[in-house]
Parts: structure tokens; sequence; C-alpha cells
């Protein structure tokens, strides 16, 4: 699953006791590097092996892009997001069915109740040239800009496409241990900094006094 990462702005340098303007974050990118895989307990759960997104269906009628494959079957027998938003292209599962199994080619077998099963669709994926272009909306669901690129749909397995798998779900590519300790560390560069600006109040304040 994306991490997302901060893109600072430099620390304007200041000459002598002049005050700088500090850090801006100049924009968020989000970091695509393949999470592990988990069994899960979803019945409906799709993860990605590889490069490529599920394409879904925003309700503007846009095209929004996810790694989460955690899905839920809405009223209409269709597989969405927890946020309601259906796969592009739809995947409609017949009434009775129990759980889905999706080959790694994205191949959608129904499974009954009764066991019986029904293949009921083909899954697709979308990857990009710049993955990290592409603009975050929360709920781990992306859209396209230009500077990720448009994107390449195609059947999973082909054209640098990652594979499928069901009943398991990517878990979170971020390193606990290793932000804790950047987190650290920039509280750290914070409290120093915070430290030199009183001193540097002071000297201020020293030299008023002095001219007075």
């Amino acid at each position: 699953m994306g991490a997302g990462r901060g893109e600072h702005g430099g620390n304007h340098a200041a000459r002598g006791i002049q005050i700088g303007n500090g850090v801006v974050v100049d924009s968020v990118t989000g970091q695509f590097t393949q999470g592990g895989l988990e069994q899960s307990r979803g019945n409906f759960d799709i993860a990605i092996n590889g490069e490529g997104f599920f394409s879904v269906v925003l309700p503007d009628g846009t095209t929004g892009y996810t790694r989460a494959g955690d899905f839920i079957v809405d009223n209409t027998g269709q597989l969405v997001t927890p946020d309601g938003f259906r796969l592009a292209g739809g995947i409609l599962l017949p009434a009775g069915t129990d759980s889905i199994s999706v080959a790694p080619n994205g191949v959608v077998t129904a499974v009954n109740e009764n066991g019986s099963t029904q293949v009921v669709g083909q899954l697709t994926l979308t990857r990009f040239l710049n993955p990290g272009g592409l603009l975050r909306l929360g709920d781990n669901t992306f859209t396209a800009t230009p500077a990720s690129g448009n994107g390449v749909t195609d059947v999973p397995t082909t054209n640098g496409l990652g594979t499928l798998t069901s009943g398991s779900l990517e878990q979170s590519n971020v390193d606990v241990t290793s932000e804790l300790v950047n987190l650290v560390i920039a509280q750290q560069a914070f409290q120093f900094n915070t430290q030199s600006l009183q001193v540097e109040s002071q000297v201020l304040q020293t030299t008023a006094d002095l001219i007075q």
C-alpha cells in the first residue's frame, strides 16, 4: 500500500541575525513499493502482487485508482470498495454468492453457498509510468495527473502488471521502526530550532537595548 512522503522546500539561510522563513512542505508524494501479502478473512478480498492499481468509478463518474482490495458486495450484487466505489467495468455477482476466487490473471469466479461455481468476469489493472505523481484523494484512492502520466490498463500478468491473489490483502509498506526514529529526529531538530530562535530573539533585544 502506498505511504506518503513530504517534500520540503529549502531552509532559507540567514545572514548575521536575520531571521529565515523556515521550512515549508512543497508536496506529498506516494511511495508504492510492494507491501507484504497476508491472508485475510474477507470473502471478497483481493491483493495485488506487483505493479498495478484497481480502477474504480468515483461519485462524479471519473476514474479513481486503488491498491486496497478489501471489497464488499453492495445491494445490487456489485463488487465495491468500502466507500461504495464500484470496480470499473463492473463485477456483478449472482444471488447466493458466498465468496469469490480470483485467478492470478484476474478471472473472477463466484462460489455459491452450496459450493457451485460460475465465472463472472475479468479484472484488469492499471499501471503508471510515475505512480508517485498520482493525486491522493484519501482512503487509499488516487486520481491520475499530468505528473503521473496516462495509465496503461490490461489483464494482470501482462504488460508489466502484477498478479492477483484472492483471500489476501496487501499490508502497509511503512517501516514503523524507521518512521519512529525519523519522528524523534524531527522532534529534536524542532526543539533545537526553537532554542536557536529564542537565543536569536534575546540577541536582537539586547542589540535594541544598546542602541537606545
